[in-house]
């Protein structure tokens, strides 16, 4: 016999899995303007990935055996007097389907915990990393801690099998379905995160299509906080989707504080607020001393991983086994089972940012740092240009030059392992000629610069007329300022861009955007 509340999830799942025949029209990914009035409504987000120190996975924390309130909110009182604000947690769909309304209460009392500690909370419904044996989980008691095995329980959500098997998706959709309808207008809820790292453990296309289908059913709900799915890897065809869905740019740097800022200057091309829900790795040189600055100047949120070490043993290196050396120094976390610090000096350093973070003035109305992409570089998509490597007639850079003859390929072109470059068409020539068209809203430019990869020597012409020529080389993406005398080339509407390199020895690449930042408190 169905209850009413069962009939009434019905039909919310139905809504959900029918879209095309709702009455209502779907709801859109939010505006910019609406992401930055949300994102300027909360304080500096600051936080952490938890995991209780007493399970081995996210599938054990939710089990009924496992989850302990008071153990949870002894951990988070850590987290309250540092200051952090926010945390990021992985649901179980294992649990979920065996006993929802069992745990919903649990999920329901994790939410008070947090919200008396003064933590927001980040949920993530479904995850792929596998670092153990499980590939699918199973209900009930969880395998024992294996020592020196790097979080040797670990569990994905759903499992692998049912992210391969599309006729389970349907299930997929009711636990999505279930949860955000239950707290679609909940304050304790920061965002949604609706997938961590698909396509990971060599899933590829199918994780990437049922991140389609998550975010489809999740913006059909319209919650009040925003829809993410965080950017963590070069695959052209998730990151796309990834930035066409998500109301907020989310990612994971596990690296030094210098490339962690080149990463934040290649996001910010979206002209939303990011967050990166993912970092700290001691041994990689990602480190509160240096990565925590960055985060803080350039306003972007940030939660490590994680903070009391447990029975995940992720003290130790990605991949460790048992036998393996010791690492030199923890890979993650902030505090020993015993909650003493592991480094008193990060804690401290925590407390100092958020401090300041408190006492600065948020306001919707506050200038804001927008990068308007007007030409992207092939940095996180690859992007299509017609292409030579056979010297093309002396007018090959005019706008009216037919180059219907030429190649179209996406970028970047480089041959012989050039770094820090995603080669998408093999380039092995000594010159390579591009040539692509694009649209300009206006001429009325801020700072114009033009984004560019090249190894080596460079032309860059716009609509016929040579705008930079660089002899130098750059092993890395750099910004260079498009010359005053040369704004005048660039036309409202329809523009012509025309490039040529040229290499004498070693590796090349080549990939060219162009970009406007503007200050405005005003964002569309």
């Amino acid at each position: 016999m169905k209850t009413r509340a069962m009939m009434t999830s019905a039909c919310l799942i139905v809504a959900c899995l029918l879209t095309p025949l709702a009455i209502a029209e779907t709801p859109q990914r939010w505006s910019r303007a609406q992401a930055w009035q949300w994102y300027n409504s909360q304080p500096w987000p600051c936080g952490f990935n938890y995991v209780p120190a007493n399970a081995i996975s996210y599938t054990e924390m939710w089990m009924d055996y496992c989850f302990d309130p008071k153990r949870i909110d002894t951990e988070l009182k850590l987290a309250q007097e540092v200051g952090f604000n926010c945390l990021r947690v992985v649901f179980s769909f294992v649990v979920w389907e065996h006993d929802p309304q069992a745990f919903k209460q649990r999920f329901e009392q994790f939410l008070q915990i947090c919200h008396q500690r003064g933590l927001k909370v980040m949920p993530i419904f479904f995850d792929d990393c596998v670092f153990g044996p499980i590939q699918d989980p199973v209900y009930g008691r969880q395998p024992e801690v294996v020592e020196g095995w790097y979080a040797n329980g670990w569990t994905p959500s759903p499992g692998h099998g049912m992210v391969r098997d599309q006729s389970t998706w349907p299930r997929l959709e009711r636990f999505v379905s279930d949860i955000i309808n239950a707290h679609k207008t909940d304050p304790r809820i920061l965002c949604w995160d609706l997938y961590n790292e698909p396509a990971n453990a060599r899933l590829g296309e199918i994780s990437i299509t049922l991140t389609e289908r998550v975010f489809a059913c999740a913006r059909q709900i319209n919650p009040i906080q925003p829809l993410t799915v965080g950017c963590y890897n070069g695959i052209r065809k998730l990151n796309q989707v990834i930035m066409e869905n998500s109301d907020i740019i989310t990612f994971h740097n596990y690296s030094p504080g210098y490339s962690l800022l080149n990463q934040i200057k290649v996001l910010k091309s979206q002209g939303r607020p990011m967050i990166c829900t993912e970092w700290l790795n001691r041994g990689r040189n990602s480190i509160v001393t240096t990565c925590l600055p960055v985060f803080f100047h350039e306003n972007v949120g940030c939660l490590h991983w994680g903070l009391v070490n447990g029975k995940t043993q992720t003290d130790l290196n990605w991949g460790h086994q048992p036998g393996d050396p010791e690492p030199a120094v923890w890979q993650h976390d902030l505090y020993h089972s015993d909650y003493t610090p592991y480094c008193d000096a990060e804690i401290q350093q925590f407390k100092f940012y958020l401090q300041a973070a408190k006492s600065k003035q948020r306001s919707g109305n506050q200038p804001i740092p927008v990068i308007d992409t007007l030409l992207p570089t092939s940095e996180l998509i690859s992007q299509s240009w017609r292409y030579t490597i056979e010297e093309p007639k002396d007018n090959w850079m005019a706008p009216d030059f037919d180059d219907s003859q030429w190649q179209t390929g996406p970028g970047a072109f480089g041959g012989n392992n050039p770094p820090n470059l995603h080669v998408a068409t093999e380039w092995n020539t000594n010159e390579i000629w591009l040539r692509k068209e694009f649209q300009l809203d206006s001429t009325q430019f801020a700072d114009l610069q033009f984004r560019l990869y090249h190894d080596e020597e460079l032309w860059i012409y716009i609509n016929g007329k040579l705008a930079l020529h660089r002899t130098d080389w750059s092993p890395h993406y750099i910004d260079r300022p498009v010359p005053a005398e040369k704004l005048g080339l660039f036309h409202k509407g329809h523009n012509t861009i025309a490039v040529k390199c040229r290499q004498t020895s070693g590796g090349q690449g080549v990939d060219v955007g162009l970009f406007d930042i503007r200050t405005t408190g005003s964002i569309q």
